[in-house]
């Protein structure tokens, strides 16, 4: 049993009736600034002047069982925003990376430090790293923005290598501090993500556009109206397949073009309002089949959320009021199980008592039944929302800003979780305000993993921790499991969107026979759109695959397919593409004839397939020959027709035969999670199958 040292918790003297007034941070007496946040302009909403530190008495409470090797702690250091968890090596299991101080670490599930970090930043950072392909080489690059930790007019953007290696052209210097998370969005659809960054020189702030080479984007910087509110989010709010750049101010909602132009209705102002770390989030939340804009604010003694159309008009329900500011980032989930999403925030006021609650409306601006849900103490970070006990109902995981108790949970129907609140840091001083909790299964067990952080703000300690728990983990009731919705921090949310992967269009087929051969001319044109990043094109012909082409090929010559003799024979074409991975439908089909008897092809194999497929992290491809006596080779090759591995190389005796593919590459080296093709040739006969590796 452990006990928790005598905590200090910040209490208010309360009068018959409680109110709440705004002053500036610089007023507070120096206990009292360390525990609370101030807006983005230095103000803080609080309940009574007359505050004062005194002491609680002592509780017992034994702290949770947590994985092995954690905490793990860093001194000096301060920690906003969670964690985010990538594959960074070999092994099938995650890595968990946090910002801390002027770091950033990576751990492994053993709370030992990934090999090369943690990684040195020459300025604080605020905020959770990002994690991307910025350069388009196909592996994963760690992000971040941070700033002076006094004026906050100096900093840099910084990118590393999973081995903890700068990134060519990094770090760049900013014209300002950079401000919360890098958002991470492949803007022009060529393979790698561009680095969105918002970065304040008080008065002044600006939208920071960079491409993976640390070069500004085209059309950036663009200057906000005054200093940044809240973290950048990307994604197609419009219909058209581009996508938009939505940024907040201190006083006002941006939203940018490709080319850096407003859009109409832009910058949107809301008269009494201001903005500070709620992030906007992008969601179809009213079925129109375009996505809404949805943040929180806050005004003179309340806050607010906010849903808007790409033109700035409000959605029909909204805005909806709460008794306190909004400084979270809005979460979105379907709390009562009825198929839609439902909003819900948490609302903060600096008070020793509890006075704050969870929010939680439909998406017409209806509560939900059981809320608002408290009161509970300010909630300063977006809430989590997945089912954490195995009850197949969600539950939300809350910031709780009551020094030495950790986080706080809920159920679905605004009740407390019992045996909560869980303890985070083994300080009396530990709070997790601005620490969102993230879940997920980072070791593959099946099962719900938490991850989370505290600072004792007396000594400035960070305690990172990872929980491990015995519920099974629910990917479909795991709504908000990372800040900004994801690793990217793009505030893109799109539970259950089901992504149209355009065909090719127009295929045009030229039949030509010039003894002995039958010659076919394919020509096509790309697709007219797609969010996705368009990396190649499969030529089927009578539904097997005859060859995969760059997407920057369109057109194909063919002789002497793999056809019969006098025959019908149906080519099209499909579209390949990643970021997310996905295979479009058939184009257009063509039917030829051959014109002449030809010689069939002997076909000297059959049953060509792999098992498992998808897989990971190996499978198996069998296949049975007939009369084969010449050399044979079975080949890997990636979406961009790059040839990965070859797995068999001989002549082969006539029966079955199968061959093990283990993930790796000719250089023994494990390859992405991914659409890969096995191709088997001999002589003049080839045939493709595809698979799908999921890490």
């Amino acid at each position: 049993m452990k006990l928790f040292k005598l905590f200090v918790i910040f209490m208010v003297l309360i009068s018959i009736k409680l109110s709440a007034e705004i002053v500036h941070y610089s007023q507070l007496p120096e206990d009292i600034q360390r525990i609370v946040i101030p807006d983005m302009e230095g103000r803080v909403l609080i309940n009574d002047l007359d505050s004062k530190f005194i002491n609680n008495i002592k509780r017992e409470r034994e702290l949770p069982l947590v994985v092995d090797g954690w905490p793990v702690s860093y001194t000096g250091s301060n920690c906003k925003n969670g964690a985010i968890y990538v594959n960074m090596d070999s092994d099938p299991d995650l890595e968990i990376l946090f910002g801390v101080g002027t770091k950033i670490t990576a751990l492994n599930l053993d709370g030992s430090v990934v090999d090369g970090w943690p990684v040195q930043l020459s300025f604080y950072i605020w905020s959770s790293p990002a994690a991307g392909d910025i350069d388009g080489d196909g592996e994963i690059e760690i992000v971040c923005t941070s700033r002076n930790n006094t004026t906050a007019n100096s900093g840099a953007l910084y990118a590393f290598e999973l081995d903890g290696t700068p990134c060519t052209g990094f770090p760049v210097t900013q014209a300002g501090g950079g401000t919360n998370s890098v958002c991470l969005y492949d803007l022009d659809s060529d393979g790698d993500m561009e680095m969105l960054v918002n970065v304040r020189n008080h008065p002044q702030g600006w939208v920071y556009v960079y491409d993976g080479d640390g070069s500004v984007y085209p059309g950036f910087p663009q200057e906000l109206d005054y200093i940044p509110g809240a973290g950048i989010s990307a994604g197609d709010i419009t219909g058209d397949g581009i996508p938009e750049i939505v940024a907040l101010s201190y006083n006002s909602l941006h939203v940018y073009d490709l080319s850096g132009a407003l859009l109409d209705g832009f910058p949107l102002s809301n008269p009494g309002y201001n903005y500070s770390y709620s992030q906007p989030i992008l969601c179809d939340i009213d079925d129109d089949g375009l996505r809404e804009i949805i943040w929180g604010g806050c005004s003179s003694s309340a806050g607010a959320v906010f849903v808007v159309n790409d033109d700035a008009s409000s959605v029909a329900g909204w805005p909806q009021t709460t008794d306190q500011w909004i400084f979270g980032t809005v979460s979105l989930g379907d709390i009562d199980q009825d198929g839609s999403l439902d909003v819900v925030v948490g609302d903060q006021v600096s008070s020793g008592t509890p006075m704050d609650y969870i929010y939680a409306w439909d998406s017409d601006g209806n509560d939900i039944a059981g809320f608002p849900a408290g009161p509970t103490n300010a909630i300063y970070a977006q809430i989590g929302i997945a089912d954490l006990d195995g009850d197949n109902n969600v539950e939300l995981m809350i910031d709780d800003n009551n020094f030495g108790l950790g986080y706080n949970a809920y159920n679905h129907d605004g009740t407390q979780c019992i045996d909560w609140p869980i303890a985070c840091g083994t300080s009396g001083y530990s709070t997790t305000m601005q620490m969102p909790p993230v879940f997920g299964d980072v070791d593959n067990d099946g099962n719900l993993e938490i991850m989370g952080a505290a600072t004792d703000i007396m000594s400035w300690v960070v305690e990172c921790y990872l929980w491990d728990t015995d519920s099974a983990w629910n990917e479909e009731l795991a709504y908000m499991v990372i800040d900004g919705v994801n690793i990217q921090h793009n505030g893109l949310y799109d539970p259950d969107e089901i992504f149209t992967f355009e065909p090719p269009q127009n295929l045009e087929v030229d039949h030509y026979y010039v003894f002995p051969d039958n010659i076919y001319d394919l020509t096509w044109d790309e697709p007219e759109f797609c969010s996705a990043t368009l990396i190649n094109y499969n030529i089927y012909v009578n539904d097997e695959v005859y060859e995969t082409v760059d997407a920057n090929v369109m057109e194909l010559t063919i002789i002497n397919a793999p056809i019969n003799a006098n025959s019908e024979s149906i080519f099209y074409i499909t579209a390949l593409y990643e970021n997310p991975i996905g295979e479009s439908g058939p184009s257009n089909s063509v039917t030829c004839v051959a014109m002449v008897s030809i010689q069939e092809n002997v076909i000297p194999i059959s049953n060509l397939s792999n098992y498992p497929n998808p897989f990971n992290p190996t499978t198996t491809i069998s296949f049975e020959t007939t009369n084969l006596q010449e050399l044979s080779q079975i080949e890997i090759y990636n979406m961009k027709g790059q040839k990965i591995k070859t797995l068999v190389n001989e002549v082969l005796m006539a029966g079955n035969h199968s061959v093990i593919w283990n993930g790796n590459n000719d250089l023994g080296e494990p390859v992405s999670s991914g659409i890969y093709f096995y191709k088997f040739e001999a002589g003049d006969f080839n045939q493709t199958r595809k698979m799908l590796l999921l890490k």
